[in-house]
């Protein structure tokens, strides 16, 4: 039931801010249903038992869609899509899928094992997932130059939001001092830990 409206419940139930519990009418009464928490639970009891893959969702149309990021909006639509009876096809350019999900979340907070299982879901539903597909031209897209050679028939952009900000202090641009998203993006990818071995080796 949860996931027919919500195909993250296992992040969801980790770190949404739970806004609805705010606007909870039990809360006139004497708490706000603690919702998140219930997902986390349900979410928790399920994933605890081995994933079983999902079965196609049946195609009704002929055309395709084009997504461009496979970050919450991305994928969310994709879900929503491939159910409708569309083809769609992700184009991400990173390696792996989620977005900031994936990239600007410390794994103690969310770990991949539940970000992977509930982005599988909606790929097994039969949703094309490019990984490291860069798209800087829309025309590319619907001329068939990328992905379908027949082109797309729409195309949603849903590139997120990766860049952070850095703050108007002295000495925020001296070496040494990271941009909070790209420093959890290499974090989440492994290069800092890939750079600790290549120089261990070469110090061998």
């Amino acid at each position: 039931m949860i996931k027919m409206d919500n195909p993250f419940p296992g992040i969801c139930g980790r770190i949404c801010n739970h806004r609805c519990e705010t606007a909870c009418n039990r809360g006139l009464v004497d708490e706000p249903i603690n919702i998140r928490a219930l997902k986390r639970f349900v979410t928790d009891k399920v994933y605890a038992t081995p994933r079983q893959p999902l079965e196609p969702a049946p195609r009704l149309y002929r055309e395709q869609i084009a997504i461009i990021g496979a970050g919450p909006c991305g994928l969310t639509s994709a879900q929503d899509l491939v159910r409708a009876g569309f083809g769609v096809t992700i184009f991400e350019a990173m390696p792996v899928a989620g977005g900031m999900l994936r990239l600007g979340v410390p794994e103690y907070r969310l770990p991949t094992e539940i970000i992977e299982r509930e982005v599988q879901d909606i790929i097994d539903l039969g949703v094309d997932l490019r990984l490291n597909q860069r798209v800087d031209n829309l025309d590319d897209l619907f001329e068939g130059r990328i992905g379908n050679a027949a082109g797309y028939d729409a195309v949603l952009i849903a590139v997120g939001a990766h860049e952070g900000i850095r703050l108007r202090i002295p000495g925020a641009n001296l070496d040494g001092v990271l941009v909070n998203t790209h420093f959890l993006r290499d974090v989440r990818l492994g290069r800092y830990e890939r750079a600790a071995n290549e120089s261990e080796r070469s110090n061998v």
